[in-house]
């Protein structure tokens, strides 16, 4: 039954990136590596749904918000380099 419900998730199958991908974008970003860490660990273990559990249909768009996020909360984590 969970193999039927994963294979019925067009999510799992094209738009969920692997972590590779989010330290890259978090690095063009001017983010550490531990933060794409952190990013990708929370919303894999939370299956890449969103609070009201629909999948997500772009993992940059939140991790825009994440990087919001860090940037108003953390602003010197910033490699001011990067643009």
């Amino acid at each position: 039954m969970q193999k039927k419900m994963e294979s019925q998730n067009p999510f799992l199958q094209t738009n969920a990136p692997t972590i590779q991908e989010v330290k890259i974008y978090f690095d063009q970003k001017g983010l550490p590596e531990y933060e794409a860490e952190s990013f990708f660990l929370f919303y894999k273990k939370r299956g890449w749904k969103s609070k009201t559990g629909n999948y997500f249909k772009n993992w940059k768009s939140i991790a825009y918000y994440w990087i919001q996020k860090v940037f108003h909360s953390k602003p010197w984590l910033f490699n001011r380099n990067v643009r």
